[in-house]
């Protein structure tokens, strides 16, 4: 972490934020920057101190505490004493102004915590605004967990093991055979531009593995190629410099540099720690849908495949569908993973108020939860509000537990896509202006 950055995080059960105010926000001339900044962190961590040990020189800072009206005079004194001068520390008080009285809340004066540590965070935080011993809601949220596999079996895959799809016979995808196709190259289930080596599906032959690297999944890889720069995951392609329309992401060895263009006094004024990036790159957001039903049937069981024939007609452009169950996409810290994970939900009985076959992609912080079209195990589509709201209540392992947005990837034209990403989620402080 830079010295010259006054940084400092905040979590609560709904939301959470890094402040980081580098030395672009301060209107200070260079040499004095790093002392002053030193100045307001000290300034900052007054402002959550419980209790002053004198005898010993420390300051107690308990990283839990309430929201009250102490803490927010605090803040407000704190604001009104710099903002003139430093105007980004505006943003501190509306995030606890937007918190409930008495609210527990999480602070740190640093932002680089561990990912195994802050999904204890949340979980700590999302009990204590329930009122539920954590022991207890962690059994809770293990039970509800429970109760979907009382209804799906689930298919995971380790990170550390080789795994081999189906048999060497018909194409899944196309049902040609060894004398009308080839099955010469190695087909990776999911790309290998997310990091995956280890889930090889045998039963894809060559010409169906070319024509969905090349005309769908390249849809899904160009939509999230800024958290695979960002986090460095190198697939068959790595590259150093990733230049959007208002962004530029650079690595050099170690370090990586994000600039984009903003409004100074815009930013000024934003509050919800949130920046819109903007790639040149095209998209068809049914594409992006097509691509994670077609790994979910690159890592299924064989004997499955004939509950998708409708599926995998549109996978392959001979069915078409102008709309589609919406997607529950959430992003956080908590579901970080260099390498794409996916989780296979397949329903055991004739219940068909649930969807027969539910999928979990998991990529860097992005985790998209996505029901699998068109199975003839099914008797609806689970677009209609009621329908699909059956299906998101029923897996409270999700709608319990995670905070998603639920997102439409029906058009079937290009559209030109937008990364609207937290500054805590990215772990970096207020990037540099692009020049």
């Amino acid at each position: 972490m830079d010295k010259n950055l006054l940084c400092f995080q905040l979590r609560t059960a709904d939301d959470n934020v890094c402040f980081g105010f580098g030395l672009n926000d301060f209107q200070i001339p260079n040499e004095l920057k790093s002392e002053i900044i030193e100045s307001l962190q000290n300034e900052i961590n007054i402002v959550f101190v419980q209790r002053l040990d004198y005898a010993h020189g420390n300051a107690q800072i308990p990283k839990f505490q309430r929201n009250n009206p102490e803490i927010r005079n605090r803040i407000r004194a704190f604001q009104n004493l710099l903002e003139e001068k430093y105007p980004q520390i505006r943003k501190i008080l509306p995030f606890f102004n937007a918190m409930q009285e008495d609210e527990l809340f999480f602070f740190s004066p640093k932002v680089d915590i561990p990912f195994e540590e802050i999904s204890s965070i949340d979980e700590y935080l999302k009990s204590q605004k329930l009122d539920i011993q954590y022991q207890i809601y962690i059994s809770m949220k293990n039970a509800k967990y429970e109760n979907v596999l009382d209804e799906y079996s689930l298919v995971e895959f380790k990170d550390n093991e080789k795994y081999f799809i189906g048999k060497d016979q018909n194409c899944r995808f196309c049902n040609k055979d060894k004398t009308k196709t080839t099955f010469k190259n190695k087909s990776h289930a999911i790309s290998e531009a997310f990091g995956n080596k280890n889930i090889i599906c045998r039963n894809e032959c060559d010409n169906c593995n070319n024509e969905f690297g090349k005309n769908i999944e390249q849809d899904l890889i160009n939509y999230l190629r800024f958290f695979r720069d960002y986090y460095g995951i190198a697939g068959k392609k790595s590259d150093n410099k990733y230049i959007g329309k208002n962004f530029e992401l650079i690595k050099s060895g170690d370090k990586l540099k994000l600039s984009y263009k903003y409004n100074i006094e815009k930013e000024k004024n934003n509050t919800s720690g949130f920046i819109k990036l903007l790639p040149y790159e095209k998209i068809i957001p049914q594409k992006i849908y097509k691509t994670l039903c077609k790994y979910f049937l690159s890592t299924i069981d064989d004997s499955f495949i004939p509950c998708f024939k409708e599926t995998i007609n549109w996978i392959n452009g001979c069915k078409s569908s102008q709309e589609l169950p919406k997607i529950a996409v959430s992003m956080s810290k908590s579901h970080f993973t260099k390498r794409a994970r996916i989780k296979l939900y397949l329903r055991k009985n004739r219940n068909y108020n649930l969807p027969f076959a539910v999928g979990e992609f998991n990529f860097t912080v992005i985790k998209y939860i996505f029901i699998v079209p068109f199975s003839n195990q099914d008797s609806c589509l689970f677009i209609k509000d009621e329908d699909f709201n059956r299906f998101w209540l029923f897996f409270q392992n999700y709608s319990y537990h995670l905070n998603c947005d639920f997102v439409e990837f029906n058009d079937t034209e290009k559209v030109n896509p937008y990364i609207e990403v937290n500054k805590d989620i990215l772990n970096f402080t207020t990037p540099t202006p692009l020049k």
